[in-house]
């Protein structure tokens, strides 16, 4: 995993992101967090190779590089995602012929 945050940014939210994490997960465990919510616009690409799930995500708080080593069993999911996805897809289009 890479991250590169930009202090500046930070800096200017610390607090916001301090009363999210305690909205989050509560007073005592969230007082010494921040969380920020990264929207589905912030990921810049997601790349698969033989072995890898390779996610980037680049918005105002910095850019986060996350390398997700798959295996077969996460492999089955994911391909069992698309082909009901894929399904769905082909459905809503017969549907308009």
């Amino acid at each position: 995993m890479y991250i590169n945050i930009d202090s500046k940014f930070l800096d200017k939210n610390r607090e916001k992101a301090n009363k999210e994490a305690i909205a989050n997960v509560g007073e005592e465990d969230g007082k010494d967090s921040l969380v920020f919510n990264l929207d589905k616009e912030s990921i810049e690409s997601i790349e698969v190779d033989e072995d890898n799930l390779r996610v980037s995500i680049a918005n105002d708080l910095g850019y986060f590089g996350i390398d997700i080593p798959l295996n077969d069993f996460l492999m089955q999911n994911i391909i069992s995602e698309v082909i009901k996805r894929m399904n769905k897809f082909k459905t809503m289009l017969e549907a308009l012929k």
